[in-house]
This record gives C-alpha cells, structure tokens and sequence, in this order.
C-alpha cells in the first residue's frame, strides 16, 4: 500500500475511533489521534513520529464575514497538541476538528497530510516545542 492510501485510510479508522469512544470531546483527543495514526503507519511499515507543540490555521465562518486564527497553543514549556510525521509529511486530524470547538460557526475543514513539512501554506502553522528546547 502507498503512502497517501495508507494516510487516508488510518486517518478514517483514528476519526471513527475517536468519535464513537470520546463521544462528547473527541475533538480534543490529539494525542490519541497521534498514538492511533502513528500505529497505524508504522504497522504498514513506515517511519512515522509523534510531533509536539502548537498548531494555528486559519478559520472562515460559515455563514457571517468572519475568520481568525485558530488552534492549540499553551506555551513554551509544554505541548498544547500533538501531530504526525511521516516521510517529511505532517498528518493530522486536528485541523478537520476546528469547526466543532470554534468560537463562530466554521466552515468545514479538512484532515492534514501535507508535503513537505517546510512548505506549509501560509494558513497553517506548526511550531514543535522540541524545536524550542
């Protein structure tokens, strides 16, 4: 199985999973979503690593002029979500759960699986805290 199929398809299976056990928060289960997806991978035989520390996109309401920047950021010293990489990709579901916690009513928003990690559109920001230590 190829790389893009095999993303796809564990970010599904960690989706679903999160959902039906987390029912009234998954979307604020990165790290399982993380732990899943890099199982997942790594099981089909790839190089993947759990990644943490801040995460912003940009956010556009669905039905007022309205966005912003939104996401997971508590600081310097500790990790405020947490993501995958994989062949100099970043894997995500963090994104796609934006618009169930947004502060307006979001519009729909896509999982992450985005190459290479250092070409992220300018509506996407990564900061890993290892990079801070």
């Amino acid at each position: 199985m190829n790389l893009i199929s095999t993303i796809t398809r564990s970010l599904y299976v960690v989706d679903r999973s999160l959902r039906k056990e987390f029912r009234e928060d998954y979307y604020k289960r990165c790290m399982y979503a993380a732990f899943g997806t890099t199982a997942l991978l790594q099981d089909a035989g790839f190089k993947a690593n759990i990644v943490d520390g801040d995460f912003l996109a940009f956010v556009v309401a669905r039905f007022e002029q309205r966005a912003g920047l939104q996401g997971f950021r508590l600081g310097t010293d500790q990790p405020s979500h947490f993501w995958v990489e994989v062949d100099d990709a970043i894997v995500d579901v963090g994104p796609h759960y934006l618009p169930d916690h947004s502060r307006f009513p979001a519009a729909s928003m896509p999982f992450i699986a985005w190459s290479p990690v250092s070409k992220l559109p300018l509506y996407l920001r990564y900061r890993s805290i290892a990079n801070e230590r």
